[in-house]
């Protein structure tokens, strides 16, 4: 798979029927595998199908990644499919970026992963995401997370928007009143 990965071209029909079918499944196995030489073989595999078609290959990958970077996935899939996910923002370059709107809320719970690795990766993606940014289309993305928090926060990493301002609790005021501590509005951004 991975030599006639190197040889797809992005948009023909053989090169979408190989992503549909094997794409999710070298993802699966290059990040649930218990032989290392496996996990390795298809996440190469995986970054030259990424390679040759990034926008066909993340869109049906994604998904996948996505549910592999839960807390519910055992810690060693879990750095296995950041780690992976890092390859592939690389290797996509700007054709990430219908998917970074759908990536960001998840890379940015996981640079606070219990596993440095995994956060350390995380970190890298972000990064990778948020250069990305002034190219990102405001069209929301297919999965895209409809909190309105999340939304919020995303835009504005990607297009600078304010954060609204929250309430802050009537016993969290009443203490800073008795400290004759006030707060001005930037600071009530984001909190």
């Amino acid at each position: 798979l991975r030599i006639i990965a190197a040889y797809l071209t992005p948009g023909r029909t053989l090169t979408t029927a190989l992503v549909d079918a094997y794409g999710p499944r070298l993802v699966k196995l290059a990040c649930e595998n218990i032989d290392e030489e496996v996990r390795e073989v298809a996440a190469s595999a995986a970054e030259e199908a990424c390679i040759s078609d990034p926008v066909q290959f993340m869109g049906k990958t994604v998904p996948v990644l996505l549910a592999l970077l839960t807390q519910d996935c055992s810690r060693s899939s879990r750095l296995s499919a950041c780690l992976l996910l890092k390859r592939l923002v690389d290797k996509a370059e700007t054709s990430v970026c219908p998917f970074v709107r759908l990536l960001l809320p998840t890379v940015l719970r996981l640079n606070t992963d219990e596993d440095h690795r995994c956060a350390k990766a995380a970190n890298s993606i972000f990064a990778s995401l948020v250069r990305m940014a002034p190219l990102v289309q405001r069209t929301p993305t297919e999965n895209e997370n409809n909190d309105s928090r999340v939304k919020s926060v995303v835009d504005h990493l990607i297009f600078g928007e304010p954060l609204p301002p929250c309430k802050l609790p009537t016993r969290l005021l009443d203490s800073l009143k008795a400290g004759k501590i006030s707060l001005r509005s930037y600071q009530m951004e984001g909190v």
